[in-house]
């Protein structure tokens, strides 16, 4: 109900056509209604029912037969409500969509589920130093640890209601406090709840995710660093390779094949 709440409040700020919801309006658990047991219905109530499904199947198949007039009758709701949305985002939304409790809903649940317990204070809000502003510190939401203490990745985690790649520079900023600190760079995330983006800024640009790695992707990911060799330093085992050109081929980038049968057998 909480996340229904800003939901609405978001519909309501973007799309209402007069009177806009105060920016200080928050979510009172109080005001929901107490449960309560549900009367049993008659059978003549069912029938009612029935009889109202009835009416509304007819009314849908009046208006679908008549589809040209209803295709610019949505037209013309479609530009009236772009316009409403245009009018309202010249408005700043100041809603409080909680940051934190986006953190706990969604991406607490979604780490525990990936094999991370968070069960230790260092796990979350963990302090760094040499940020660029006028203290110096700064505060990570998530670290995720290895075995050997050092950090495999961290999280910066938004509010759901603002885009997730805002913070991808504060959480280049961590990384790199992180890195002076423990002398390993962590793989950085940086997710809304919904969206989540991986970059590992010394090896490859941001990508999107569709979630959060467990301690042994990460584990690789780290390892993969220095373990990986470029195809063209490949030793070439003369003994299958006797043709120049399969000799020549890695070392030129080329990802062709040799067009004779002979030829593609000894070198694949």
């Amino acid at each position: 109900m909480r996340e229904l709440f800003h939901v609405g409040y978001w519909l309501a700020h973007t799309y209402a056509r007069r009177a806009k919801p105060a920016s200080g309006l928050t979510f009172d658990q109080a005001s929901l209604a107490k449960s309560s047991a549900v009367p049993a219905q008659t059978f003549a109530q069912i029938q009612s029912f029935e009889a109202k499904v009835s009416e509304g199947s007819a009314a849908l198949a009046a208006l679908q037969a008549d589809k040209g007039a209803l295709d610019e009758e949505l037209k013309r709701l479609r530009d009236e409500i772009a316009a409403i949305k245009k009018a309202n985002q010249a408005q700043p939304d100041a809603h409080d969509y909680s940051e934190a409790q986006t953190r706990d809903l969604f991406i607490d649940l979604l780490l525990k589920e990936a094999g991370w317990p968070l069960d230790q204070a260092r796990d979350r809000e963990f302090e760094v130093a040499g940020m660029p502003n006028s203290g110096g510190q700064g505060f990570v939401d998530y670290v995720l640890w290895g075995d050997d203490g050092k950090p495999l990745g961290l999280v910066e985690a938004k509010r759901t209601g603002r885009d997730s790649r805002i913070g991808q520079q504060q959480a280049k900023l961590y990384a790199d406090c992180l890195d002076r600190q423990f002398g390993q760079r962590p793989a950085i995330f940086y997710s809304n709840g919904y969206e989540h983006w991986l970059w590992d800024d010394g090896m490859y640009p941001p990508r999107q995710v569709q979630g959060f790695y467990k301690k042994a992707e990460l584990e690789l990911l780290i390892q993969r660093r220095t373990s990986r060799r470029s195809l063209a330093d490949a030793p070439i085992d003369t003994a299958i390779v006797e043709r120049f050109y399969q000799s020549r081929a890695p070392s030129r980038g080329s990802g062709r094949r040799s067009s004779g049968k002979r030829g593609a057998r000894r070198c694949w």
